[in-house]
Formats: C-alpha cells, structure tokens, sequence
C-alpha cells in the first residue's frame, strides 16, 4: 500500500516521483515466467476446441469467457441459462453459464471470489457439440487479484464559505472491486483528538475509487491537528500505518501543499489556508525553474498549466508579497522542489511493420526511457512451421509459440548514450542476424528490469538480469509434468512477493512485473512482397502483389492459398499488372506468395478484414448472379380485389434457358399458404400473376414469395379493409425540409373531388405528430450523426382546423417548438382530412424531414480487430469528426468539444443499447478527456483516441459537442486483448 501526500508537511520529492497516478490493473502484458507459461497450455485433445480462455490474473467478481474454434451449442440456447454444473470451481462458489454467442462462455460467479486465490476451473465435454464426450475434463487455473490500496491524500483548503474552516479531501484506491461500506473501515481521522464520523464517500462506477471528504475542520487560535490511521484489514491487505496533518491557526496565512495534477492535463496546484486575493497582480510572484509563469488564482488555489513539461527537479518559487482576500500576505518566500515529467524506465518498438524490404543495412527503431541498456531475446519460428504459426496468430502477433519455434539468444546491449531526461529513439542493426535467418520468422522482445533501470534506489542494482532465459517446449504436457516439491520452488523458484501497491515505483520488482511498457515484441520477417486480397462471391479471390520498395505492380508472383488446415486450395501467378483472379477449393485461410528467393504471407480470415464503415459501401446482394424485382399496380388491396403482380427477372450472365418457369407463392398474415401460381411464358424476362383472395380473408400483411429455381425474391403486400378516398387531398409546406430556425412557416392544403369539382367551403383539420429517424446527410453516410443519450417522445397536436375556401384551398401557419433537444433529425407526420357533407371524409399522411439544428456534428469510429470489434488499448485510434452546416454541407473552421465518457461495464452488459440515455440520466458522471477542435476547410476534424489512456474492458462515449447546442454521440468498446528525441547514432548491430 503507498500513501500519496499533497499537504504542506508532507510532500517530499520520493512521494512526487513515485505517486504518479495509474489505474492499470494486474490483467495482461506481463512478464512471461516460466510457470505462467505452463499454466496457459493447454491440453492436445482440447487444443482444436479452444480459442481462448481466462489466464492468469483475474477480477473477484468480473465474468470469465471461454471461446470455442466452433460452434458447440444451437443457436435456440443462446443467451438462455446453461447447466451449471458443465463447470466447476475449486472454490466450491456457484457460477451462472451463459453463451453469449454459439462460441462464447459467459462464467458469471454467483458470489464474489475470494481475493488471492488460487482457482482451478474444471469445463465438462458433456452436451458440447462437436466435442467428444468422452474427453477429460478442461481444466485451467486463474488467480484472483491480491486486494491492496492506495490512499492519496490531498492539502487541506479552505471552505468557499467560511474563512475560519478547512475541508480535507482523498482518494482510496483498490487493486480490486470491493464495497464502499469495506472501504470506510480502513480509514480512521481525528481532528484534534476527536473522532471523526460524518465524513462523506463516493464511489466511481469502477467500484475500485472510492473519494472522502471532511467538512467544517475548525480552525482555532494555535495550530490544530488531523492525525490519520489505515488499516487495511477490512479488505483482506495487511498494510497499516498513520500519519499528522497540521491545521493552521486562525491568523496564520500559508500554503497548505503543493500539488501537480496528472490527468486530464499537468498542472501545479498551490494550495493556501485563506481565498487569495483576485485583484492582485501576480506577474513575478510565482517562478518555476527561475521563469515568471502565469498563474491563475482559484479562489484559495493558485494553478498554473505549464505548456511545456520540463524533465527533472524544478525550483518553484511563490513569493512573500502573495495576499488573501484579507489583505494578509505570506511574508517569506515559500521554495519546494517538483518534478513535471517523471521519467520512468520504459522500452517500446516503434510503429507496427513487421516486413522489412531488402536493403544493404536493415534496422529498426525502437524507443526508451531511464535506462542504460536493453534485453534483447531471439526467437524464431521454422519456414516450415509458419502456417501453423498463422493457424493461431496473426504474422504482427509476436507471440513465441515454442510449438513452432525456439529461442535463439538472449543479451544486453549497452545504448550509446543514457535517455535520462526522457524519451529517446534509437535504432537496432538486423542486417548480420536477418542474412543469417533468412527464413521462417525472427521474433525480437526488448525487455528492461532493475538491472537496466538508471533510477535513483536506495536498493543494489542488479548486475544480470533478474528473469532467467525463457526455455522452449519440448513437448512434455502441462498436465503430467513433474514439478519441483513446494518449499524447493518457494525458496529457488519463486519470484519473490509482488507488492500490487508497488506497481508505480521502479525500484522494486513489482513495476517491471504489472508495468505496460517494460517488454515490447515484434516479428520480422524480411521480404520486397507486398499483398493485398479481396474475397468475393463464389469463392473468388482477388490478389495483388506490390514491390514495398517501389510500389511497382509485382508480376510473375506465385500464390498459393491454404485453408485453416493448411492444404493448398488454389493456386496461381500474378499477371504483368500484379493481379491474380483465382477460385479457390473452400473457403481460405492464409496466402503465400513467391517470387524468386522472396517469400510473404498474408492471412485472410474473415473477422480480419479491413474495416469499410468510413465509406458508403452499401448496395445490394446479388442471389447466385440473378436479381429480381417484384411489384404491384397499387399499395394496398381489400379482401377480394384482384392482385396484378409483375415480377422482372436479370441474368446478365444466362444462368437460365428460355422461358424458365417461375412460381409465386402467397402467405397470408399467419404464415399459412394461401394459393400457388406458376409462369411460364414471360414476355422477354417479365412475369405476370394473376391473384384473388377470398371477401373473407383475414387483413394484415401478406407475403409474396416468387421461386426461380433456388433462388427466392419477396415483397410485403398489404390487404386492408379500406374505404377509398372520394378527395383528392394534397399539402404543401412552403419549404422542404422543414427547420425549426424557421418557424413559423406557412403550410398550403387543396382539396379536389376526385371527379374534377372544386371541394369548396368543406370542413378539414390537420393533425402534426413528431417521431425521431435516422439523421443522413447526402455523402457523409459513415458518419453517425444521431446523439443515443438523449431521447425524444413526440405528442400529436392539432395545427388546423377549419373549412376550405371558394377555391378548395386554406393556408395556416406551423410553429414547431420542442422542450428538450432530440437525438438528431425528427419526422413532421401530417394527418390531413376532408369532410364530405354526410360526414364521411378523405385522409392523407404526409410525412416530411424536420431539422432541429442548424448545424451537426457526425462521428465515425472504425470497427477494431478484437473480439465484438472492439478497439485495442495498446494502440492509438483515429476518430473521424464532420461538422456539417443547416444545409447538409461541410462547414469548415467550427468549434467541437471533443469529451470521452466511461461507461460502467454491469451497465453494458445488462442493457440494451436504447437504454444509454437513461443510464445517463440517471448516473453520475464525468468526461475523462476533454478536448476543444476546430474543423478544417472540408469540415473535418481528425482526432486520435490514444492508446493506453483508458482502462481496460471499458466502454467508452465518444461525444463530440458544436457550439451552440448540436451534438452527436457514437460508442466505442475498448479491451485489453491481449516528445520523442531522434538521435542519428550508428544502429546497434545484432548477431547471433
């Protein structure tokens, strides 16, 4: 457990360089040790079925996933309750079973799980499609997150309200999910030796941040006292201690504590026992680093946001001339050392290639920070085992699947100068290693403990580094493997005890165990082909091959295709345009190319594709090379009219001899078939039918369901008992769209007997009704410009009702106005009737476009690669932002607040997605970012989602806001799955 200090007593430069805030959990990308590695194998009879399972570290009350390679369940059992008792726990704690999907395992425990345990699941093969049943169980074993804290707490300000009262503030953090009730026991606070019991808690939706606050803290004649005790028994964590505040007396104005503020922006926050004065002139007073800076007084708080973070100790200086709102000053100059950016140890590859062109000097870039030297690991992966190794992972995965490959090497390789003061570039030399390995794959992991750290500890530094060498399979089962006795691996196995509240401090082993960018990965592969495909109907494949060097079309390129078998089923040779059009035997898996000494892969699974969601793709399916139209003579029929259907048939490619019969099926609104015609001698490819349905026949929708061979075309026909117009009735707004800016504006109605006489001084009203609809705009498509957090209900309300004119016409004004914005567009229904003499009267619906706002803002977030779509944490996302002006036109140089809003995960998982107004009606709630854009000449705005900003697992709200008042709204779900200096130094070189 670490205790974060920000008063005036207690801040000292270790609690500044090591109290950054993370809110990473003990989840992925951690160091891969050698019993880690075992536990994630998996069984060689369950090796076809499984995809994917939990490993490792786990949340007490988060569900589990299982994911099948098939489908082992029908379609009718998902998402209904499944057998509980297909699973097991060791723990013995009941777990609810769901499939999410035909290939997905929902395990939801009934209770929470206890924290630092071990858990062996057990899954029973029994009513399992596709899984004999007569295999062992699978079983795996997952660890429950250790509970730990944080305690953060903030300097003691003064109440808005009264001078003569302070307010003291903090954030408890947990490494896992647990009660606020749990959480309030762990903190005790007396002030000036009474206890404190009414101090006010809140939780966030992550249930891990839980915030106090203590009011109304007297300040009296002499300094009083605020001591703090923590005991973490409440929660399982053995972690305990205490700590005194001061309370300045009543007279005495002073700063209370010096803060820098991490997130969303760095800032350095002053914090003063009084409100300072607003009218005083600060220019000179507050200095960082020997520079006059601008601070902003906040009432008792001086900010500044610098613009730019310095690396290292920073002087901040706040001179004796500051004064309160009282007119009293500091009197002496206050002095305290800060640290903006905290440089800690880090290593990262930079970008994603994995393809390395030919070249005379091959290297690669990869980035560091507060170290002196890198681990370098080698691994390769066989020519001849890689498409087993794409069966698996994609050629970017970088995963050392020792079923495939083995280790090379491992060593340390000094860096020609120290990046201390913070990120710095360099370069790796591949070319000796690569010319040595030309085939097959060369894995590279970069990776940094203690030993490479040049962090200030009081600890040794190690010489050697502190994980052995990674060792490769030789086939031995994780299950019938022969383990050292318990104390044998305590004493020299064991890693020792990872303290979780240590995660953020470079000097214990901890933080090179849960830290993000301690190891970085990539596969290398070193070829000039380049490849690009496109799956199409009928098992047609398009392929072109580029030279990376040159983009020059590549011919002459040999491609083979293999399914997920690894059989060749197709194979073929890119013409002198780098093209190839070739049918393959099945549906494809992976493709190889060849041309000369060159090889280059490219796997084309499905669920892998590029997205398309940023382009209008939209257009229709052609059913086995045939379209079909069919249509009536009129809308709606009554019970035995006649039916005159038309069907028009299109084979472009003469699938179909002459006059090839058609038939015409007919269901009535209950799904029984009513009566059955053939055609077989169309006029060129048109079809007639000629239908009749009984006086007595049931209303409603009825189906019609034309057959040309296996090949099906239907349409909805509607039988109704109607009494038909005797007016003709038409209304005609004065401008289309209609547009809330406008109102009101003028509606025109005629009326006409349908025999040609004017329907003079007849009675007729009209009735407006407002409904919501998708908001499209003419070539911006992809853009969602539609807001799901709010909601519109529209109520009818009548805009005319009088007679008609000599002339049949009357024109009456529509004034539109709304309570509340809506989601986007809205639809002006008009409900317009005639009256005849006797009473009976002609009605038309009229339904026309209504635009609430005079300008829109539409968000497009790409589909991600992971599961659902959802998009990575480890890697940055563009967001594409249109602004739009009242005409459906990109409107250039508009303001758009950018805000990301995170979304509970019980939320996202329980409800529907039309509930999303209403969670956000009914919780609190805050952006997690903000961010202020203006749109360029073609009224776009793009805007990158950043990498490993967010937590994990998480759901966020995207909302882009243009001023005044039109926003729009899109979703995006994030999970774990799974200042840069150049320096122009000579590459390192690499051999084996």
């Amino acid at each position: 457990m670490r205790v974060h200090w920000s008063s005036w007593c207690a801040v000292a430069l270790l609690s500044l360089l090591l109290g950054a805030c993370d809110k990473s959990t003990p989840e992925q990308n951690k160091p891969a040790t050698d019993a880690a590695a075992a536990a994630e194998a998996i069984s060689p009879s369950w090796e076809a079925h499984i995809a994917d399972y939990p490993k490792r570290w786990i949340a007490a009350e988060a569900p589990m996933y299982i994911r099948f390679t098939h489908p082992v369940i029908s379609e009718a059992e998902v998402n209904t309750a499944f057998n509980p008792k297909q699973l097991s726990l060791d723990t013995k704690t009941p777990v609810n079973l769901t499939f999410t999907s035909t290939t997905e395992l929902r395990i939801q425990p009934v209770e929470r799980l206890p924290n630092d345990t071990e858990i062996r699941i057990r899954l029973s093969a029994n009513d399992l499609e596709g899984i004999e049943q007569s295999l062992d169980d699978f079983e795996f074993t997952v660890r429950t997150i250790k509970q730990d804290f944080d305690l953060r707490v903030n300097s003691l300000s003064a109440d808005e309200d009264d001078d003569e009262l302070m307010r003291l503030s903090g954030v408890i953090t947990t490494a896992d999910t647990v009660a606020l009730d749990e959480v309030k026991k762990i903190l005790r606070v007396q002030v000036n030796d009474q206890l404190i019991t009414d101090t006010i808690w809140t939780q966030e939706l992550d249930n891990k941040t839980h915030s106090f606050l203590i009011t109304g803290i007297m300040r009296g004649e002499t300094t009083g006292n605020i001591h703090l005790e923590w005991d973490g028994a409440a929660i399982g964590s053995k972690d305990k201690g205490s700590r005194d505040l001061e309370i300045p007396a009543q007279k005495t104005f002073q700063i209370t504590g010096v803060q820098v503020i991490r997130e969303p922006n760095t800032a350095v926050e002053i914090q003063f026992s009084e409100e300072l004065d607003s009218t005083q002139n600060l220019s000179g007073l507050v200095t960082l680093a020997g520079k006059t800076v601008n601070a902003v007084i906040d009432g008792s708080v001086l900010r500044y946001t610098p613009e730019n973070l310095d690396s290292g100790e920073l002087d901040l200086v706040v001179s004796g001339s500051v004064n309160s709102k009282n007119s009293k000053s500091l009197g002496s100059d206050y002095q305290q050392k800060i640290v903006l950016n905290l440089v800690k140890p880090l290593v990262r590859f930079v970008g994603k290639t994995s393809i390395l062109p030919p070249a005379s000097q091959i290297s690669v870039p990869f980035e560091a920070a507060g170290v002196d030297s890198v681990q370098v690991i080698a691994f390769k992966v066989f020519a001849n085992n890689v498409g087993q190794y794409l069966q698996d992972y994609q050629l970017t995965a970088a995963t050392a699947a020792t079923d495939t490959g083995r280790y090379l090497w491992r060593k340390t390789y000094r860096l020609p100068e120290i990046p201390r003061a913070g990120v710095e570039r360099f370069n790796l030399d591949l070319s000796e290693l690569m010319a040595q390995h030309p085939d097959g794959l060369i894995r590279l992991e970069l990776r940094i403990d203690r030993s490479n750290s040049v962090y200030s500890c009081e600890q040794t530094r190690p010489t050697e580094p502190v994980a052995k060498m990674p060792e490769d399979s030789e086939g031995e089962n994780y299950y019938d493997r022969v383990e050292e006795p318990a104390w044998y691996q305590q004493y020299y196995q064991s890693s020792g005890y990872y303290n979780y509240s240590e995660r953020n401090n470079p000097c214990d082993d901890t933080y090179y165990y849960y830290g993000d960018e301690i190891a970085s990965a990539r596969n290398f592969i070193v070829s000039n082909i380049g490849l690009m495909a496109k799956r199409g109907d009928g098992n047609q494949l398009h392929v072109i091959s580029t030279e990376l060097g040159s983009a020059k079309p590549m011919s002459g390129t040999d491609i083979t295709a293999y399914n997920y078998q690894r059989q060749p089923i197709g194979q073929g040779t890119t013409d002198s345009y780098g093209m190839l059009q070739m049918t393959t035997d099945g549906v494809p898996f992976y493709l190889e190319a060849r041309n000369g000494k060159q090889i280059g892969y490219l796997r084309v699974r499905t669920s892998e594709a590029l997205p398309t969601n940023q382009f209008d793709v939209s257009g229709e399916h052609i059913k086995g090379g045939l379209k079909g139209f069919l249509y009536g003579e009129r809308d709606v029929w009554r019970p035995g009219d006649d039916i005159f259907l038309t069907f028009i048939l299109e084979d472009k490619t003469q699938q179909l001899p002459a006059n090839h019969p058609v038939t015409l099926d007919l269901f009535d609104p209950s799904g029984k078939k009513v009566l059955s015609q053939t055609n077989v001698q169309p006029v060129k490819d048109f079809y007639t039918f000629n239908l009749k349905t009984e006086e007595t026949a049931p209303t409603g929708n009825y189906r019609a369901v034309v057959h040309v061979g296996n090949r099906y075309f239907d349409q909805i026909l509607k039988i109704e008992m109607v009494v038909p117009n005797r007016i003709k009735v038409d209304l005609t707004p004065a401008e289309t769209p209609l547009r809330i800016g406008n109102m009101p504006t003028q509606v025109t109605l005629f009326a006409q007997w349908l025999q040609g006489a004017t329907a003079k001084n007849l009675k007729a009203d009209s009735e407006l009704k407002l409904s919501s609809r998708k908001s499209v705009f003419a070539g911006f498509e992809q853009f969602n410009f539609d807001d799901p957090v709010r909601t519109f209900s529209g109520s009818a309300q009548k805009v005319f009702d009088g007679k008609l004119d000599e002339t049949g016409n009357a024109s009456f004004p529509v004034n539109v106005s709304l309570s509340s914005p809506p989601p986007g567009k809205l639809t002006a229904s008009f409900m317009t009737r005639v009256f005849e003499e006797s009473g009976n009267f002609s009605t038309i619906l009229r339904p026309y476009e209504l635009l609430p706002f005079d300008s829109w803002v539409g968000i497009n977030i790409p589909k991600g690669s992971g599961y659902m779509d959802a998009i990575g944490r480890d890697e940055d996302h563009p967001i594409l932002i249109q602004t739009l002006n009242a005409e459906g036109k990109a409107e250039a140089q508009r303001t758009v607040e950018v805000n990301v809003y995170e979304i509970g995960w019980r939320w996202w998982w329980d409800e529907e997605s039309e509930n999303l107004a209403e969670y956000f009606n009914n919780s609190s709630h805050r952006a997690v970012a903000t961010e202020t854009l203006v749109s360029d000449e073609n009224g776009r705005i793009n805007w990158k989602l950043e990498k490993n900003k967010y937590d994990w697992a998480a759901i966020l709200s995207v909302c882009a806001i243009a001023t005044p008042v039109t926003m729009a709204t899109a979703l995006a779900r994030l999970f774990i799955w799974a200042g840069v200096t150049i320096h122009r130094q000579a590459p390192t070189p690499l051999r084996n």
